[in-house]
């Protein structure tokens, strides 16, 4: 993964899981977003699957129903990947989610298959950050 990122151009940092993460400008307000490479891959058949994905933005539980709604209606008009839940920390009794969008892609996909991936999940997860919390990831 490092030599894509390398042969793209692309700066990450390595995080604490062994990730690698990437922020992107996006839009003409060049608003930034970080978009996460898994190092972990799964397996499903003969396929190796590697997941890259965005946080749009933290809630606490429970989860605003007209939200999941949307994002369930939002995952019929995507080409590749999927909103989710993600658990995030917990707050005495507050139990905090994080609402991210993850794409699935071959985990040794071509390099321009990569970095079209990194871009869909970062623009899609930032329109929703900022149309929600009008915050920016840096």
């Amino acid at each position: 993964m490092a030599a894509r990122l390398k042969a793209l151009k692309y700066n990450y940092e390595i995080t604490a899981d062994k990730d690698f993460k990437l922020v992107f400008e996006v839009g003409d307000e060049k608003r930034t977003q970080a978009v996460v490479i898994n190092s972990n891959t799964e397996t499903y058949d003969k396929y190796e699957i590697r997941e890259v994905w965005s946080p749009a933005l933290s809630v606490d539980e429970p989860v605003d129903a007209a939200l999941v709604n949307r994002l369930l209606r939002a995952n019929n008009t995507v080409k590749i990947g999927a909103w989710r839940t993600w658990p995030g920390d917990k707050k005495g009794d507050v139990q905090e989610v994080y609402i991210v969008f993850a794409a699935q892609i071959d985990a040794n996909a071509a390099a321009e298959v990569l970095a079209a991936t990194l871009d869909m999940v970062a623009q899609t997860a930032d329109q929703l950050e900022k149309e929600l919390t009008q915050k920016d990831d840096h």
